[in-house]
């Protein structure tokens, strides 16, 4: 009788324990799940949201991108609010466009949710640019709460930049050397020419200018016109220095003015060998 009512108690205590177990795991592959699901459905690098002091005021909380971008390809502009504007229902169909963007793009928006709504540009923004973003004074939520005061945030975009040469500045060079050079954005070979210059002790040199070769190493997100090679059609006189000269304005691939300043860059090309004999 006494081994019944233990194995009773053990088996009971066991069972509770399970059923414990089932439950804190349950629990946490929820959390896992809901996580994952609500991170699927916010814009990309967009910070959580941050807590509002006065829940009964209407305002802006956060807006993506702010200061310095690195690159022209901004996938989306998004500013956040405190409380909804719209209804769920027309998140896919609402034609509130709650912000402005000076100067102008192009493309579109897109709410995520009922108050993060997001501008999604068609083309990439233009370097070496200033962007605000301006939220009206008077723009109203859900509730018919009015923003008291406008809003406005800036972003701005790089500018074309020399990344690199190979070789580097102040090498000591080949002369039939083939001058390597790297922007950070892509470029038209036959757009840069007039914009580059190849001097010889401060002699003119003729040169030709090719796509860059493949053979170069370049990144998932980084594109071969990117980069040109600097070809001299003679060879290089002996002993001299070298400059290569990139002027302001150099342009884009679309033609846009590129370069805000000048960049130069000079090499060194070996003299002739001298040999000294000692008699002994």
């Amino acid at each position: 009788m006494k081994q019944r009512i233990l194995s009773y108690f053990i088996t009971k205590k066991l069972w509770l324990v399970g059923a414990f177990s089932f439950a804190v795991i349950g629990g946490f592959l929820f959390h896992l799940f809901a996580t994952v699901q609500i991170e699927a459905q916010s814009p990309s690098n967009f910070l959580p949201e941050p807590e509002i002091a006065d829940s009964n005021s209407f305002d802006v909380i956060q807006t993506v991108p702010v200061g310095q971008l690195q690159t022209t390809d901004a996938k989306e502009i998004v500013v956040a609010f405190n409380q909804p504007l719209i209804p769920l229902g027309k998140v896919d169909s609402s034609d509130l466009e709650p912000f402005k963007i000076e100067p102008k793009i192009n493309g579109k928006f897109r709410w995520y949710g009922s108050s993060v709504a997001a501008f999604l540009p068609s083309e990439p923004l233009e370097p070496g640019r200033s962007y605000s973003i301006l939220v009206p004074a008077g723009l109203k939520d859900l509730e018919g709460r009015s923003l008291k005061q406008a809003r406005s945030f800036s972003f701005h975009t790089d500018p074309l930049k020399l990344s690199y040469t190979t070789p580097t500045n102040g090498s000591m060079i080949e002369y039939n050397q083939t001058i390597f050079v790297k922007f950070n954005m892509a470029v038209s070979k036959e757009m840069v020419k007039p914009f580059i210059e190849l001097t010889a002790n401060n002699r003119p040199l003729n040169f030709s200018i090719e796509p860059a070769n493949a053979d170069y190493y370049f990144s998932e997100d980084e594109s071969i016109q990117q980069a040109i090679e600097i070809r001299p059609t003679v060879a290089l006189p002996r002993d001299a220095k070298i400059e290569l000269s990139l002027k302001k304005g150099l342009p884009l691939l679309n033609g846009k003015p590129g370069l805000i300043a000048d960049e130069n860059i000079s090499f060194n090309t070996p003299g002739p060998v001298t040999v000294e004999l000692f008699d002994n």
